[in-house]
């Protein structure tokens, strides 16, 4: 078992280094490209291109809709590798949504710092860096305390704990070291009515709850 915390002032954040390897991130940003949906233009959380796969989420309306395409079949590989009980806390998470994002540096592409959601969204974040190292800088809600997280190119972030609802992550324009960086950002997601707890990940019922 791996594992590797950020910092003692950031519980719950991990970074594996080289999670993938070098002809595994040429395939994948291909697959990435190729596939459907085309890139689309996002401004919700700051600016690059998008596209999404798995369980549907409005996070204005509250609601977790249908599959509507299902997860690459050549993402499979990296849930089976993150899921393997080799890095920990991810033993047993059944990733049912993701998202791929592209930024480009000279367009001026930036993550907004945000918080993913803490209901729709389960207790794990698993993301993905290709192309580019990169910084994610947290900073604590209520403290205002900034940690600045260093993502190579090719490593596994895992997001959890403390991290993952106490503080907001982004990335700024300078902190995007390379040309391009894609992101694979892999989460569990549905919220049962009136439960302040997220039902366990990767169930295949259609999943429409209101909140």
């Amino acid at each position: 078992m791996r594992i590797s915390p950020v910092s003692k002032r950031l519980p719950g954040c991990h970074v594996f280094k080289d999670f993938i390897s070098k002809e595994e991130e040429i395939r994948l940003v291909g697959e990435i490209d190729a596939c459907n949906p085309k890139w689309h233009m996002s401004n919700w959380n700051g600016k690059c291109d998008s596209k999404t796969w798995g369980l549907e989420v409005d996070v204005v309306k509250r609601v977790v809709g249908k599959v509507r395409r299902p997860i690459p079949k050549a993402f499979d590989f990296m849930i089976k590798k993150m899921t393997s009980g080799e890095y920990l806390p991810l033993t047993g998470f059944v990733p049912n949504e993701c998202n791929s994002n592209s930024y480009k540096k000279e367009q001026g592409h930036w993550l907004r710092a945000h918080v993913d959601d803490r209901q729709l969204s389960g207790e794990l974040l698993a993301n993905i860096s290709l192309l580019s190292d990169s910084y994610m800088t947290y900073r604590h809600e209520k403290t205002g305390e900034e940690v600045r997280v260093f993502l190579p190119r090719r490593s596994l972030q895992v997001v959890s704990k403390e991290s993952r609802y106490d503080w907001t992550h982004e990335i700024r324009k300078n902190d995007i070291l390379d040309r391009r960086r894609v992101s694979i950002t892999f989460r569990g997601n549905g919220q049962i009515k009136g439960s302040k707890r997220a039902p366990p990940v990767g169930t295949p019922e259609y999943l429409k709850y209101t909140l």
